[in-house]
C-alpha cells in the first residue's frame, strides 16, 4: 500500500486543490476528476496560449508510475500564467514535474514525461 502524503513548501499555495486532484489521478488512473482542473478547449485552435486537452494529460500521466507522495517546490509567474514545480516521490526516486495554470487556475500545460512538454 502506497504511503499517501500531501506536503508543500508553501503554507498557502493557491494551486493546492488542483495539485491534489492531479496527484489522485496519478495514483488511481481515474481521469474523470481532471475535468475540474483543465482549461476548457477554445473554439480558436490556433490561439497563441498553451492549451492542453484531456488526451494529452492522460498520455503523459500513463507514461509514469504511481507516486507515493508529492510536494510543491516552486511557483513561478510567467507572463499571466503560473508554472508550478512539483517533486513527486516514486518508489525508485524523486522526479520533478511541471504544471502550467492560467490566471483562472485552470491547467493549460504540463511536463511530466522526460523530454515532453505540452
Amino acid at each position: 500500500m502506497a504511503l499517501l502524503s500531501f506536503t508543500t513548501s508553501f503554507s498557502q499555495n493557491k494551486y493546492q486543490t488542483q495539485m491534489n486532484v492531479i496527484f489522485d489521478v496519478f495514483i488511481t488512473k481515474n481521469f474523470q476528476p481532471l475535468a475540474s482542473v483543465l482549461k476548457p478547449q477554445d473554439k480558436n485552435y490556433f490561439a497563441e496560449d498553451r492549451n492542453v486537452n484531456l488526451k494529452t494529460v492522460v498520455e503523459q500521466i500513463c507514461l509514469v508510475g504511481s507516486p507515493e507522495s508529492y510536494r510543491i517546490i516552486e511557483a513561478e509567474t510567467i507572463g499571466d500564467d503560473e508554472k508550478i514545480t512539483v517533486e513527486y516521490q516514486y518508489q525508485d526516486k524523486a522526479r520533478r514535474h511541471y504544471f502550467y495554470f492560467n490566471p483562472k487556475g485552470k491547467l493549460i500545460g504540463l511536463e511530466v514525461a522526460q523530454s515532453s512538454s505540452f
